[in-house]
């Protein structure tokens, strides 16, 4: 239902064919020859190069895949009632589902998931060489989607949640990884350029305004439901759970509703955070 798809399709057969990165619009007739930040250029030409091999059958298939995995690395995240957390994932995923698709999109989820499992992994036990696998996915990453702001956003959740529940120790190696995944961003065919496209497409009055995905859910509608369930009965299992969150887990939590409640396209996020608590 993704209309995008067609668009992705043939970007990735221009790049395969003409070996090169487009950095001028050519396809629309009243914007043609002003810039073009393609920052999913490589997920297009994964795209194009899937569907010669196996279709558009083949291929939401495999994107059907990528969300599974997203959501089974979130249940390896919760600790206890295997049934329960199963709930709880389906619910997720559910609250999610308006975004899923053959979309680039997708591979941002799936390594948000994992990034999310690694800085967790480390918070609990400290152990620095988890934060070593994020450097080598960023570099993935700002090459897949624009969605890699993403990647440095948790890492600066994460440090600052640090500081939240006074675990010293967590902050330097953070930091670090922060600085390394910045400097790693201009490897990419449009350089220092990506550090502003994300910020312009977050702050672009126009998306909201005509992009439904980047508006505030509207809860009036049956597909935003589930994410309004999830929403609540987040809070309120933890407002009647004898067992109390860490501040740092408090602190994602909030940010990542208050991020949710401001666009849609920001719900599969929270449910990465929502779900395990």
């Amino acid at each position: 239902l993704d209309p995008d798809l067609w668009w992705h399709l043939k970007t990735g057969e221009q790049i395969v064919n003409t070996r090169t990165i487009p950095h001028v619009d050519d396809y629309s007739f009243t914007r043609q020859g002003t810039e073009w930040v393609a920052h999913e250029w490589l997920s297009e030409i994964i795209l194009y190069e899937v569907s010669k091999l196996v279709g558009l059958t083949g291929l939401l298939a495999i994107f059907s895949l990528l969300i599974v995995a997203t959501y089974l690395i979130v249940y390896s995240r919760c600790d206890g009632q295997p049934y329960a957390a199963s709930v709880a994932i389906l619910l997720a995923a559910a609250a999610s589902s308006p975004l899923f698709g053959v979309r680039p999109q997708m591979l941002t989820l799936l390594l948000a998931s994992i990034y999310v499992a690694l800085l967790e992994k480390f918070t609990e036990t400290g152990r620095a060489r988890l934060l070593w696998w994020l450097p080598p996915m960023m570099i993935l990453w700002v090459n897949l989607h624009a969605g890699f702001a993403l990647g440095l956003a948790l890492i600066g959740f994460y440090l600052f949640g640090a500081v939240l529940d006074r675990a010293w120790s967590r902050l330097l190696p953070l930091a670090l990884t922060l600085l390394i995944c910045t400097a790693i961003v201009p490897v990419n065919p449009n350089g220092f350029r990506l550090f502003s496209y994300p910020y312009e497409t977050l702050t672009s009055q126009s998306m909201a305004a005509f992009i439904e995905e980047w508006a505030s859910p509207d809860f009036h509608k049956a597909m935003y439901l589930p994410f309004a369930i999830l929403l609540l009965a987040t809070f309120g299992v933890m407002a009647a759970s004898r067992k109390r969150p860490r501040v740092s887990e408090l602190f994602l939590l909030l940010i990542t509703s208050l991020m949710a409640l401001r666009s849609v396209r920001h719900i599969p996020i929270f449910s990465l955070i929502a779900a395990p608590l």
